[in-house]
């Protein structure tokens, strides 16, 4: 090609026609792939579901791009990057004030309390985090406390995010900016606010490590 255009004449204006057709065709094909994953943020939040759904999918297929080889098309590109997709999709949903929550499209940090043995224990996606003897008073605490972190831990939120807290001389497990626990709570029998922190903190981690692609600190 380059020999052709150097050459002049009527076979370089041919291919220069050639390659700016290409590139306009695909700078709309690029513009109409880009409506395509708005709308469809759209359309899931207008029925009810979490339109983070079409970010958390495109990352998947971000993946599975890292795990072959990659060759730059330059302009005979004719659809955006998948990076490139996430990347507006998330700054779409902010703009519509749409919270960035990739747990309820992924179903990960899961909060349960189950009865075993002879305790109460509270569960993140099947990872131990706080327990304690089982009868009434600890069972309506950790279900008390699992309704709060349900609300509070999301995939986005950073470890140095969980923390313990001293207010008024009291400590109190925070987690973002939710109090989820507190020192006064504490049933005996039970582990110590910072236990229950560092447990949640791997909690995170694991739920993290199924969907590692995403780059949470967007």
């Amino acid at each position: 090609m380059g020999v052709a255009i150097a050459g002049g004449g009527e076979i370089a204006a041919l291919v220069l026609g050639n390659v700016a057709q290409v590139a306009i065709m695909n700078a709309y094909s690029r513009d109409l792939e880009r409506e395509a994953d708005l709308g469809a943020a759209t359309l899931l939040a207008e029925r009810g579901y979490p339109p983070i759904a079409v970010v958390t999918t495109l990352e998947r297929l971000e993946a599975e791009e890292w795990k072959r080889p990659y060759f730059d098309p330059g302009i005979y590109l004719d659809h955006p990057r998948v990076s490139e997709r996430v990347t507006y999709l998330i700054d779409f949903l902010r703009s519509k004030g749409w919270p960035i929550r990739r747990k309820e499209a992924l179903h990960l940090l899961r909060v349960q309390v189950r009865a075993e043995g002879s305790e109460y224990v509270m569960m993140i996606d099947n990872f131990p985090v706080w327990k304690g003897p089982q009868n009434p008073e600890t069972k309506a605490l950790l279900d008390e406390t699992a309704s709060r972190l349900d609300r509070a831990l999301q995939l986005e939120t950073q470890p140095y995010d969980v923390q313990v807290i001293q207010l008024e001389g009291v400590s109190h497990l925070k987690v973002g900016r939710d109090l989820v626990a507190s020192e006064d709570e504490l049933l005996p029998g039970m582990p110590s606010l910072e236990d229950f922190r560092n447990s949640l903190v791997e909690a995170l981690q694991r739920s993290r490590a199924q969907h590692p692609i995403a780059n949470y600190l967007k």
